[in-house]
């Protein structure tokens, strides 16, 4: 028998619906904070693991990657679409938040590290649900070794396929810009969201 122990962290995350409120005030919980650096956690796309996936794949090109893939008996054509679409709403969150004088800064789930969260005055994956997820855990104050939090906010990459209950509503996927001014000009609510982790302990065995 397994020992289980298990704690939560509270996060802030921005509600998953962005609401009209009275007045304005600056971004975040602390009326003194405003936003000045953004990091974006990227999805990785199934044809990015496909190229990451083994040292070899990395050195192919793009020809020689698509039909070791299609050898494979996969969907390129497919794997490719979905890459370009998430690809294009990523863009243009970057794009938006730039265009407002932002700095941000893009990684994904291979290159994150605490220097840089500690950079971020807020995450934003752009993916689904299983983006935001990574970016909540690592921005947690139990990963981070400080008692800082750091808050997240999501924009869903594939409406069509995905609700990205954990993100900003369909809308705002295809009108980022809209929700970026919202969020500098502090137009939204915060809605904080406490996240499980479980720790295992005890002899690994493969008994079943």
């Amino acid at each position: 028998m397994l020992k289980t122990a298990h704690f939560g962290r509270t996060i802030a995350g921005c509600k998953n619906v962005l609401q009209q409120v009275g007045g304005r005030r600056p971004f975040g919980t602390n009326p003194k904070t405003k936003l000045r650096r953004v990091l974006v956690v990227s999805k990785l796309t199934r044809l990015e693991f496909e190229k990451n996936r083994d040292q070899s794949a990395t050195s192919l090109s793009d020809a020689k990657l698509e039909q070791k893939i299609r050898d494979r008996g996969s969907d390129y054509d497919a794997m490719k679409y979905y890459h370009h679409l998430h690809k294009d709403v990523e863009e243009d969150v970057i794009r938006c938040f730039r265009e407002q004088g932002i700095e941000v800064r893009v990684v994904n789930r291979l290159t994150i590290n605490k220097e840089l969260l500690r950079w971020a005055d807020v995450l934003v994956p752009v993916g689904g649900d299983g983006t935001f997820l990574l970016a909540a855990g690592r921005a947690s104050p139990f990963m981070l070794d400080e008692p800082r939090k750091i808050p997240v906010v999501g924009f869903n990459s594939d409406p069509r396929r995905s609700e990205g209950r954990l993100m900003l509503p369909k809308h705002y996927s295809a009108n980022v810009g809209e929700a970026v001014k919202r969020i500098l000009a502090g137009d939204f609510s915060w809605m904080h969201r406490s996240r499980i982790r479980i720790t295992l302990v005890g002899a690994a065995t493969t008994e079943r």
